[in-house]
């Protein structure tokens, strides 16, 4: 709602500060979906569009400093990459786990097929009750873990998922295609439903776009799940807005009334 940059400005600055500690800890994903969907409104609200150039220089920041993080969660004794290693075969392998969940739903599509319906129907309250979704059975990402690697499983680790790989899941290419494109028909309405939405409504679009952009790393309806989660607290905080305005007019008005009666 805020039009001033300067106040954009000094406000994003302490919530980035306050969010170094989510990358620093190894969470890219979360952090750089954040960080670009609010860049992509930024650049949406004052009418500016996104150069070629400051995307290519977008990426490879990104692409750097994602490598990095990576490096030291994977070598804790260690503060930084050697010279002598291959940036570019480096982040190519770090880019490997994605590709691998899909490769293992190609693979096993036999096995996994049968339950992706099974899956679909806990995503939705995966974010509001994330215990539920760390038994067997509920999610792909933890099914896959559990064959590949049971150990790891069973210590906390598991290979996340991707919506290319459930959505190969459903029904093969043709619905991996389908699905895309409709993710990009979703965006381009919530963009523009954001310019003409309350602010409310604003925070429940922002928080899905954030989320559709991380699918490729994500469960399918995992969008769906977190924007549902936001929603109540959404719901909370519009109850308390509209409680504390109609304090605020009522002793307004009984101010003004106050004031008559001297007059």
């Amino acid at each position: 709602m805020e039009r001033n940059k300067i106040r954009i400005l000094l406000v994003s600055l302490i919530y980035f500060l306050l969010s170094l500690p989510t990358l620093l800890s190894g969470f890219r994903g979360a952090f750089f979906s954040f960080w670009l969907t609010f860049y992509l409104f930024y650049k949406y609200k004052f009418n500016h569009k996104i150069s070629f150039k400051s995307l290519v220089i977008i990426i490879i920041l990104v692409s750097l400093v994602s490598l990095y993080i990576s490096y030291i969660r994977e070598n804790p004794s260690t503060t930084a990459i050697s010279l002598s290693e291959n940036f570019l075969l480096e982040f190519l392998k770090q880019q490997g786990v994605s590709f691998f969940v899909t490769a293992m739903a190609i693979e096993f599509y036999d096995e996994f097929a049968d339950r992706i319906l099974n899956y679909l129907m806990w995503e939705p309250i995966g974010n509001i009750f994330p215990h539920l979704l760390s038994l067997p059975g509920r999610t792909f990402a933890n099914d896959l873990t559990i064959k590949i690697n049971y150990n790891a499983f069973s210590l906390g680790y598991g290979t996340g998922s991707s919506y290319l790989a459930e959505a190969y899941l459903l029904d093969g290419p043709f619905v991996v295609s389908l699905i895309s494109l409709f993710l990009g028909f979703i965006l381009s309405k919530l963009f523009i439903r954001f310019r003409y939405s309350n602010v409310f409504i604003k925070i429940l679009i922002f928080t899905l776009i954030q989320f559709i952009i991380y699918l490729p790393r994500d469960l399918l309806l995992m969008p769906l799940s977190v924007t549902l989660k936001t929603e109540i607290y959404v719901l909370i905080t519009y109850i308390l807005f509209t409680v504390f305005k109609n304090i605020l007019l009522i002793k307004k008005g009984e101010s003004n009334e106050n004031t008559f009666s001297i007059k």
